[in-house]
């Protein structure tokens, strides 16, 4: 799936690049610790730039160290901080709590003696910068100004004229964000079209409902909850689901003008949700619409409800009431911290939780096949196929395991179904062709590459297969194949042995002896590419022995 997240790929590049000067090795990579330990910090920033907003929304340090605590221990905020494609939440949430807190403190500061209002408008830039950073981040970021409209009306009480004076530039910057990120990564033909427009309304109060749940009582929290809409409809629960919200919609109302921080917070936590409800459609709704990081953002609404029940109680009462609830939630989080300890203990958790979750499946087959027990593969393959025949990546991941079984023909069944299901499916594409051209089919295997590497130019095992079969036709288009294989995966050892070898069908003796050296870097324990590198000397002495 395409994501316009530029400021996310910059801080993993520089990640990786941080990984690579310190901890990381040629052979493994990058340290993945790297990439946590960015999470974790960028949460903890998140945390204390929520606890000074709430100082300057509240009169309690108690309350809001409090809500600031609670927003950070919370087990819902663990699957976006351990998940290491999960630092565009934490990054975006990180500066849309930052924007929301230098804006508020841009307009109590503009209140305030008139030397203080050019520290007014030097906030007022610091938010707006990280209004940016944070669409740059994650487009879902394009909500930020009605967050501080909700702040502003509710809790601060400018008035609709003088909040909308102040947000107007931010709207106009989320509109080409908006744009962008529809062009970019448009919901695909499927979700567009799984729910009616008119019951798209319930699905979302499905959603809240399930999500106060999930904040009220965190247990059982999974990566795949299987909540989309057809089973929503399909089990009742649109039907009376939607109730919940209602009524928590009506018992806020009713304290809204005695508790301004309970209002705001309940406005907080359904805009932070609002554009994953349903109610436009997008591509993660045919697995479930709900997940546990798109809270990330809601969380600060449910933090300020939480200061809006303590502040009003004295110190020792505060601290009485939050302490247990904040140690248990801790201990929660800790405890679903080490589900992620791996993909395997992660998709096993899920399946306990979400017994009909073919993504778990696929991806636990997906995990045996990485530590070589294809048998366990396919059995996990054929049972996400059973959950749902139509699932293209199950049929390939059937596909993989069978030819690691060495039954390459029912693999390249298995593949088939896979493009049968899903034409633009460049990796079963390339598996095929590999499989086909064992098999003795080169014509047909050719063409499947090809048509993969046009669906996906960095299908990197295409344009390796495609180098097998030309090496003894073609030894030049070959070549070509071989290096292109090498620059998209440049740290891995069997690419360079291929492309060594090939070089030696050249003759060109000493390049293929620098690759297999490079392989060597890479993975000590390759057989191909010693056996390679000592063929390749005997073919540089024999050509230094020829030379005048």
């Amino acid at each position: 799936m395409k994501l316009w997240i530029p400021a996310t790929y910059t801080a993993w590049g520089v990640i990786a690049r941080i990984s690579e000067l310190f901890g990381s090795s040629a052979a493994k990579g990058p340290n993945p610790v790297w990439f946590h330990a960015a999470s974790l910090l960028a949460h903890i920033a998140a945390s204390v730039a929520l606890f000074m907003l709430l100082r300057r929304l509240c009169a309690s340090h108690v309350a809001a160290a409090i809500g600031a605590a609670l927003f950070a221990a919370h087990p819902v905020q663990v699957e976006t901080i351990a998940w290491a494609s999960g630092l565009k939440d934490v990054l975006c949430g990180m500066f849309v709590i930052v924007s929301l807190w230098q804006y508020v403190t841009a307009v109590q500061r503009a209140g305030e003696e008139e030397n203080a209002r050019p520290w007014s408008r030097l906030h007022y830039g610091a938010a707006t910068l990280a209004f940016v950073l944070a669409m740059l981040s994650k487009p879902t970021a394009i909500i930020t100004p009605a967050l501080a409209l909700a702040i502003d009306l509710i809790i601060l009480q400018r008035g609709s004229r003088r909040s909308i004076a102040w947000l107007w530039p931010w709207i106009a910057l989320a509109v080409p964000v908006a744009i962008v990120a529809k062009l970019v990564q448009p919901a695909s033909a499927n979700a567009a079209s799984a729910v009616p427009l008119y019951l798209r309304p319930l699905v979302a109060g499905d959603a809240i409902a399930f999500y106060l749940g999930k904040v009220v009582w965190p247990v059982n929290l999974a990566v795949d909850y299987g909540r989309n809409p057809s089973i929503a409809i399909e089990r009742g629960w649109i039907a009376y689901m939607w109730l919940v919200p209602v009524i928590a919609g009506i018992i806020v109302a009713l304290f809204a003008r005695r508790r301004p921080l309970l209002a705001a917070g309940a406005c907080l936590f359904a805009i932070g949700v609002a554009p994953v409800l349903g109610i436009v459609p997008f591509d993660f709704q045919v697995y479930s619409t709900v997940a546990d990081h798109y809270l990330y953002i809601s969380m600060v609404g449910v933090a300020l409800v939480v200061v809006e029940g303590v502040s009003h109680l004295s110190t020792r009462a505060a601290f009485i009431c939050a302490a247990p609830v904040l140690l248990l939630l801790g201990a929660q989080s800790w405890t679903q911290a080490i589900v992620w300890h791996d993909t395997i203990s992660l998709f096993k958790h899920t399946l306990e939780i979400n017994p009909e979750s073919y993504v778990s499946h696929t991806s636990l087959a997906a995990a045996y096949l990485d530590q070589r027990e294809p048998s366990t593969a396919e059995q996990h393959a054929r049972a996400a196929i059973g959950l749902n025949p139509a699932y293209s990546r199950g049929y390939a991941t059937l596909g993989a395991a069978l030819a690691r079984q060495s039954q390459l023909e029912d693999a390249t069944i298995a593949y088939r179904d896979a493009i049968r299901l899903n034409p633009d499916n460049a990796r079963a594409r390339s598996n095929l062709g590999g499989l086909l051209s064992q098999l003795g089919n080169d014509q047909e295997a050719i063409e499947q590459l090809n048509r993969a590497i046009e669906l996906d130019p960095t299908e990197a095992q295409a344009h390796i297969n495609l180098g097998l079969i030309y090496a003894s036709r073609n030894p030049e288009q070959a070549l070509e194949h071989m290096r292109a294989a090498v620059n998209l995966w440049p740290r891995d050892a069997r690419s360079h042995v291929n492309l060594g070898y090939v070089l030696l069908l050249r003759g060109q003796s000493r390049e293929a002896a620098n690759e297999f050296g490079v392989a060597l870097t890479f993975d000590p324990s390759s057989a191909g590419a010693r056996e390679g590198l000592e063929r390749a000397g005997a073919g540089a002495s024999g050509q230094a022995r020829s030379d005048p």
